[in-house]
């Protein structure tokens, strides 16, 4: 999991710089609002606020663009990943195929496959830019509400923690799911070894003259898969993000409306308004980690999908041809073909043919 981190370090390395401008805005944002509100108890004039007030609005629109900057690019960064640990599998199913490995190496390349398609399903999960927003705004949050009423600072630390069992239970959910993924994927994989047990693979080139190909490019379908996938986490992240802009405006026209009647109530709202981005952070994330086991399909999961790998057609019409489920083959009264397609790399598809060693 790490060398694709590793590898993706600029991506990582803007989100980390996207968070911390949105963790000091926020920082800023919070208790440039409590000396408003104190002011605004000692009855200042308008002149007082208007420099505080225009402050604090730059810095609300800063903060908004940087949490936007850093999940649309958070997003990315999980789809390029993604897009990396695919081509990884790839080049295992292009190894295996290529230099002639059998039993073993199959069994290798499964246990690989499970592993891996688990850490993919649950991405979402280990993003720096995550931990560190929670950590931060909880600091924010309980010392904020500390500096106004100590009371409500320990409230808005329950409530924390409380958010916290949440987000760990719907982590636990979600896991639960992929595993049920992994566990109908681990089913065709028993297929396709006992299919591929006593075969050998004869070669392994671009072009096989004895097939017509009739199947989707699969580089341009993941292309448009990806795209669409990112697409749609960066609409339902503006999408959070406008409900969050709503309700960060309504709380702060309410804390000052509070503040006028009544201090205590005031704080009350301040401690919501202080984590409130929090709560809708983690709502991202439950979003993009859906999307994320929804695009997150292998190539070599796709076969039995029939807009992937379409039905073949012999060219010579002598050879019969028999489906079976997972791949197509083909025979003859002497031996038998198998024909699978891969992608190995981005857009070039390769054919494999083995035959039954008797």
């Amino acid at each position: 999991m790490w060398k694709y981190i590793k590898k993706r370090w600029r991506g990582n390395l803007l989100a980390v710089i996207l968070l911390c401008s949105y963790v000091t805005c926020a920082f800023l944002e919070t208790f440039l609002l409590m000396d408003i509100l104190d002011m605004m108890t000692n009855h200042a004039q308008w002149h007082m606020l208007e420099g505080k007030v225009f402050t604090f609005i730059i810095i609300l629109a800063l903060s908004v663009v940087a949490y936007y900057a850093g999940s649309v690019t958070r997003a990315r960064v999980h789809v390029a990943m993604r897009d990396d640990m695919r081509t990884s599998l790839n080049k295992q199913i292009g190894a295996y195929t290529y230099q002639k490995f059998r039993n073993k190496n199959i069994a290798d390349y499964i246990a690989w496959y499970s592993t891996n398609i688990e850490q993919i399903s649950t991405l979402g999960f280990s993003s720096f830019f995550s931990i560190c927003t929670t950590i931060f705004q909880t600091v924010i949050a309980v010392i904020s509400l500390g500096m106004i009423y100590w009371k409500m600072s320990i409230y808005s630390f329950v409530f924390i923690v409380v958010l916290y069992f949440l987000s760990v239970c719907t982590k636990k959910y979600i896991i639960r799911k992929s595993k049920e993924r992994v566990e109908s994927n681990e089913v065709f994989l028993a297929k396709l070894n006992d299919l591929l047990q006593g075969f050998s693979v004869l070669y392994c080139f671009k072009k096989m003259p004895l097939f017509e190909y009739k199947m989707h490019d699969a580089s341009t379908y993941y292309e448009q898969k990806n795209y669409d996938n990112t697409l749609a986490q960066i609409r339902v992240n503006a999408l959070l993000l406008s409900v969050n802009i709503i309700f960060q405006s309504a709380f702060l026209i309410i804390a000052i409306w509070c503040v006028l009647h009544n201090f205590m109530k005031a704080s009350a709202i301040i401690g919501i308004y202080s984590f409130l981005p929090k709560v809708f952070d983690g709502i991202t994330d439950t979003v993009q980690l859906k999307n994320a086991m929804i695009s997150t399909k292998p190539y070599f999961d796709q076969m039995e999908a029939h807009d992937v790998m379409k039905p073949i057609h012999l060219i010579d019409e002598s050879i019969n041809t028999i489906e079976l489920k997972d791949v197509s083959y083909a025979y003859d009264q002497k031996q038998v073909f198998v024909h699978m397609n891969y992608q190995f790399l981005k857009g070039k598809k390769y054919a494999v043919v083995a035959r039954v060693l008797y």
